[in-house]
């Protein structure tokens, strides 16, 4: 088996991306503390802006990187506990909600 499989290619992407998660973790924890008082909406919109640099994940410090994963972070909690009061309500995921 070749060392330049697809599959070989993608597991190291995934290493990769958990040792960065392991290394960065409690630095992403410090910046989390400051997307928890936002609302999912501006959660979102900081996301936007970050995303708007396509530099590429490669060229950012770890500083950089730490905030997006807190603000991705901050947007999977809110909009878990959003659909959890969504479905309390009576509400589907694929509902449209008004």
């Amino acid at each position: 088996m070749s060392a330049d499989t697809p599959e070989r290619k993608w597991q190291q992407k995934v290493d990769a991306a958990r040792l960065e998660k392991e290394q960065l973790g409690p630095l992403v924890a410090e910046k989390a503390k400051k997307y928890q008082g936002l609302t999912l909406e501006q959660a979102r919109a900081r996301w936007a802006e970050v995303m708007r640099d396509k530099a590429g994940w490669e060229n950012y410090d770890d500083d950089f990187r730490a905030e997006v994963m807190a603000i991705y972070q901050a947007i999977g909690v809110k909009a878990g506990a959003r659909d959890k009061i969504l479905r309390a309500a009576g509400f589907d995921s694929n509902e449209p909600v008004q």
